[in-house]
């Protein structure tokens, strides 16, 4: 994420600091961007960015956790205007950049971690190698895990991925898995690595403590020498086709691992069509249309029908069509947990673009962006100054709360 970027979580605003390429200033911009986002008309800045910040939106479509936390701020921002008071920090936004007690990283270190995860897979790290003047080489683990060190944030954000490479490397069900070729090891971790990521920080993402519940996934699936015995349609080194081996282990591993975290006390905690009833999310000016954009994800899910590949296609990618297929029928859930997978994150993007994406010298609405079958309920004036005046209201609150860390009146840094 460049500086100057972002994405708003209590407002919808995402923000890029970078001139709109052309391409996606038409009135179907972001919908040919969830295809094709890494077609030449985006040019070669603005991608991975918008990716990025696009991710953090599907996260908070479907984690219970990212939006209860938006729902305790906004019942702050409510507070706050109805007395002039702020308010403390409610327990989950005070979670949410603080690693609690011995917890080796905090849950934005999870999100974070998993956006970058998906914005490498999604541009591809042997692009992204190249593009920093790195030479590239084969879509292996070492381009990959090279390409998510790099960056900002390096002291955190990668955290939690390799937290899980190393756990792996040293675990029984590596051993097992490698009892008889040891030394190729190393790259079975990372196959593990990018098998579990994915999978243990969705779910985590729905229960009451997710780094809890994270390190608790991982160790109930390492931790078992027969955790990872699972169908697989990788080659050797387990890389070539990981997105049939997530689909393959999500209906295997997903409810082995319901059953580890309420074990934990941990329960799943996940709502198909959000906080619908949640004070502060529900009543949120932007988010309360949440429901909405889910059911408008559930229609487009049933509606759509995928072309088969070419008969002459390999067959893993046949039996990945029809994974694909099977898994938007019957677990909406994993549409939500493997965004990188192109039908998937079209879905996605197509239900759940930015509300409201300002760039250095264009802003767009997502209203003027939605399919004519998926609308949203807003017109593009109406939707932009929605989330504009959301983001004043949020930022009065946060001006509060730095004027009350040095004891100054709660209006002493109110902008106009």
């Amino acid at each position: 994420m460049s500086a100057g970027s972002g994405f708003d979580w209590f407002t919808g605003l995402a923000t890029l600091n970078a001139p709109c390429p052309p391409a996606l200033r038409h009135a179907d911009g972001l919908q040919r961007f969830f295809l094709a986002p890494n077609h030449a008309d985006f040019g070669a800045a603005v991608p991975r960015i918008l990716m990025h910040e696009c991710l953090h939106i599907f996260q908070l479509a479907g984690s219970a956790w990212l939006q209860r936390m938006v729902a305790e701020e906004w019942q702050r921002v409510l507070a706050f205007e109805a007395d002039g008071k702020a308010p403390p920090l409610g327990p989950l936004r005070t979670a949410w950049g603080q690693r609690a007690g011995d917890m080796p990283y905090s849950v934005r270190d999870i999100v974070e971690c998993l956006a970058r995860f998906w914005d490498i897979h999604i541009r591809d790290p042997r692009t992204i190698l190249d593009e920093n003047d790195t030479a590239p080489g084969p879509y292996d683990y070492l381009a990959y895990e090279y390409a998510l060190r790099a960056g900002a944030k390096l002291d955190s954000y990668p955290k939690p991925y390799l937290h899980i490479q190393i756990a792996a490397l040293h675990s029984p069900a590596i051993a097992k898995l490698g009892a008889a070729s040891p030394q190729h090891n190393e790259k079975r971790a990372s196959w593990a690595t990018q098998l579990l990521f994915p999978l243990v920080g969705f779910l985590a993402l729905n229960t009451t403590d997710p780094v809890r519940a994270f390190i608790t996934g991982m160790d109930d699936i390492l931790g078992d020498p027969d955790g990872l015995i699972i169908p697989t349609a990788a080659t050797a080194d387990g890389i070539d086709h990981i997105e049939l081996t997530w689909l393959n282990a999500w209906p295997q591993l997903t409810p082995r691992l319901a059953a580890a975290l309420a074990k934990a006390g941990l329960p799943l905690d996940a709502h198909p069509m959000g906080l619908a009833d949640q004070p502060g999310w529900s009543d949120h000016p932007v988010w309360r249309f949440s429901k909405g954009r889910a059911q408008a994800l559930a229609r487009y899910l049933d509606a759509i029908a995928l072309a088969p590949p070419p008969p002459d296609a390999p067959a893993w990618k046949l039996t990945l069509a029809d994974k694909i297929a099977e898994t938007m029928k019957k677990n909406r859930f994993a549409v939500h947990a493997f965004p990188g997978l192109p039908v998937f994150r079209a879905a996605l993007g197509f239900a759940f673009a930015p509300p409201l994406l300002r760039l250095s010298d264009a802003t767009l609405p997502a209203s003027g962006n939605s399919f004519a079958s998926l609308p949203w309920p807003l017109d593009d004036q109406t939707l932009t100054a929605t989330v504009t005046d959301t983001a004043r209201r949020h930022r009065a609150l946060r001006d509060a709360d730095v004027a009350a860390r040095y004891g100054l009146p709660a209006t002493a840094f109110t902008r106009s």
